[in-house]
């Protein structure tokens, strides 16, 4: 029995395409090794070099990645291979080498302006990946110019549909996230990237569908870390901290160094009041890359998801002291603002990430919606700003500032407490507007209300 699986696990990395189906099982040890052997042999094809590559990153094996990709671009092929330099970009990076990681993309866009020959229809994607990264194109003209050019020619293409998918899970546009993940899961059914994406699709907008996705993307790969992260963070939302903590343990033998997940153990320890753990993750997740703004980030979205946006904004701060351009982190700091009651710098930051990203959906919805509470009439009484539409205003502002004070009245002297500055209380009859003003996208099926401390969002009416 012993020979016949040796012979097994030799066979399996017999050839590239076997090489790659190891990885994409989760067997990264046996990917890479079968590709350090291929390349001892001297074997010609760049497949073996960038799936060693890939390996590496998937482990955390940064250093050794860097080194690679540095080794790679002395030979010239891989100067000319849009693919390639992506994995460098990304070694780069997650090294901390934001220079050398820029200049990865410079290359790449080269491809462009006619400087290289585009060879398929995948160096159009990666032009993309590289623009957007870049941010120095318009995501919609990425979209439509480069990926779904590519798709018109060839529907199945797996790269084009994985980049408009990501693409639209960044921009919280889940309806178009989960379309194109859905139609990439009919051509590749156990592609756990795209499993993963329609997982992440619905985890945002019906999350009764995501476990099937989830379930089959870890049935495919049960080392898949982003499918495991998501895990994690589902068990994080429902309080169930013990099983969100063996989730990350698990992650972390996959890749110690994986900063998302760094970003997740980090505000966990927040929430359960460990500082000093609190600090000793984050620095974790910041141990190569000392300035990934991704990081701060994430650790406060989770936070303010936990109703701690003060916490949650310092946070944010700290990503854009990082990278003042870093969208995410400006999106959430002018929600978190908002929800604090620091409405004139909230929504200045969402005016700022929707000049910078027209695409994302956040920022959008909550401009229209500023639009629109110009429009509604604000009663400041009492230690309280009403606000209401006009019409509403007339019939029960009055009584409405009344019930406020007296509540306020009866909670100070029950809970021993007093409150201090105005609380801004907004009604909303349009549930849309309520759903935008709490979560930032339409929805909020069953909420009458939400309180965020000094800012309370009431929806007038269920329809």
């Amino acid at each position: 029995m012993a020979l016949v699986c040796l012979a097994l696990d030799q066979a399996q990395a017999g050839t590239l395409k076997e090489a790659r189906e190891l990885y994409a099982t989760g067997e990264y040890a046996k990917a890479i090794k079968a590709s350090e052997e291929a390349i001892a042999a001297n074997e010609y094809d760049s497949g073996w070099r960038l799936l060693l590559l890939r390996g590496q990153l998937a482990t955390g094996a940064y250093p050794e990645a860097k080194r690679f990709a540095t080794q790679l671009l002395e030979d010239y092929r891989y100067r000319y291979n849009a693919e390639a330099l992506w994995l460098f970009h990304l070694a780069y990076e997650a090294n901390g080498d934001t220079e050398q990681a820029g200049q990865m993309l410079q290359i790449i866009m080269q491809f462009l302006n006619g400087q290289r020959g585009i060879s398929d229809e995948n160096t159009l994607v990666f032009i993309g990946r590289a623009l957007l990264k870049a941010a120095v194109s318009d995501p919609k003209q990425v979209k439509e110019n480069l990926f779904d050019r590519v798709l018109q020619s060839s529907p199945n293409n797996r790269e084009a549909l994985l980049a408009v998918g990501e693409l639209a899970l960044a921009k919280r546009d889940f309806k178009l996230a989960g379309s194109t993940f859905t139609r990439a899961i009919g051509h590749y059914p156990e592609d756990a990237d795209l499993l993963f994406g329609l997982a992440k699709a619905y985890a945002e907008s019906d999350p009764s569908q995501m476990e099937e996705p989830l379930h089959t993307a870890m049935f495919t790969n049960p080392d898949h870390v982003p499918s495991l992260l998501l895990q994690a963070h589902n068990q994080a939302d429902a309080e169930q901290y013990d099983a969100a903590n063996g989730i990350l343990k698990a992650i972390f033998k996959i890749n110690p160094h994986h900063a998302g997940s760094w970003a997740l153990q980090s505000a966990l320890h927040t929430v359960r009041n460990e500082p000093d753990k609190a600090k000793s993750a984050r620095a974790s997740g910041l141990k190569y890359w000392k300035t990934n703004p991704l990081v701060d980030h994430e650790i406060g979205k989770k936070l303010s998801s936990k109703y701690l946006f003060t916490e949650g904004a310092a946070h944010q701060r700290k990503a854009l002291a990082f990278s003042k351009d870093y969208i995410p982190a400006k999106t959430q700091l002018a929600q978190d603002l908002l929800r604090l009651g620091r409405e004139e710098e909230g929504w200045k930051l969402a005016e700022e990430a929707h000049e910078a990203d027209g695409y994302d959906v956040i920022t959008f919805n909550l401009l229209t919606l500023h639009d629109s509470l110009k429009k509604y009439v604000t009663i400041d009484r009492n230690g309280f700003l009403l606000r209401m539409t006009r019409d509403e205003a007339a019939l029960y502002g009055d009584e409405a500032i009344d019930l406020l004070t007296e509540a306020r009245g009866l909670f100070s002297k029950k809970y021993d407490t007093q409150i201090e500055g105005p609380v801004i209380v907004e009604i909303f009859p349009e549930k849309k507007d309520f759903a935008v003003r709490t979560f930032g996208i339409p929805g909020g099926d069953g909420y009458m209300g939400v309180c965020f401390g000094r800012l309370i969002t009431a929806n007038r009416g269920i329809r």
